[in-house]
């Protein structure tokens, strides 16, 4: 009876490899990141997705570019592209509500940024591995890589002084523009 059952759990582990791999996903209606199931109140309104996003402590707003995800966990420090602990547990929770049937159909870009010191050349090199730090902890956590863009922005759109309006270095603005955001594509980009 055993050697029978062994075909059946090697076809059952290979199934799970290709869905936890992005290769393949449920069956529609099982409720496990395929199709979402037949009783299911629709995709996320831009309004829900916000308003979901709050709820882990993440500011997230609707801009023209679609939704901005910001949160000081996607800080990293100077020179550095490594997450913290913290922007691990972020990025996990942000990943379990992007993996809701009401929202996995959006695309998301992941956006790197950078403070003002350094070169141009290697502030946007910085950037991009920031961001694809981040993008690769999503996939990780089981967002779809197709689903992912990557862009490094270096320190073209700062979020806070970098310098002082008396010339002085501002190391809190600068922390604040060494970032990530993940914006979200917005539900009207989605229909046009």
């Amino acid at each position: 009876m055993e050697n029978r059952l062994v075909p059946v759990r090697m076809t059952f582990l290979v199934a799970i490899v290709l869905v936890l791999g992005g290769c393949a996903t449920f069956p529609e209606g099982w409720g496990l990141g395929g199709a979402a199931p037949k009783d299911s109140a629709g995709p996320f309104s831009d309004q829900e997705l916000i308003a979901s996003l709050g709820e882990l402590d993440v500011d997230a707003r609707g801009e023209a570019r679609g939704i901005v995800v910001r949160c000081p966990e996607l800080s990293f420090g100077s020179e550095t592209t490594r997450l913290s602990p913290k922007a691990r547990k972020t990025l996990r929770q942000i990943a379990l509500l992007l993996n809701d049937p009401r929202a996995s159909d959006r695309a998301i870009v992941v956006e790197g940024h950078t403070d003002s010191t350094g070169a141009k050349a290697y502030n946007l090199e910085l950037s991009r591995k920031r961001a694809e730090t981040v993008s690769r902890e999503l996939i990780f956590n089981m967002v779809q890589r197709q689903r992912i863009r990557i862009d490094g922005r270096g320190a073209q759109f700062p979020v806070a002084p970098n310098v002082l309006a008396d010339g002085r270095d501002n190391p809190e603005g600068r922390g604040r523009n060494r970032r990530v955001e993940i914006i979200i594509a917005s539900q009207q980009a989605e229909t046009r």
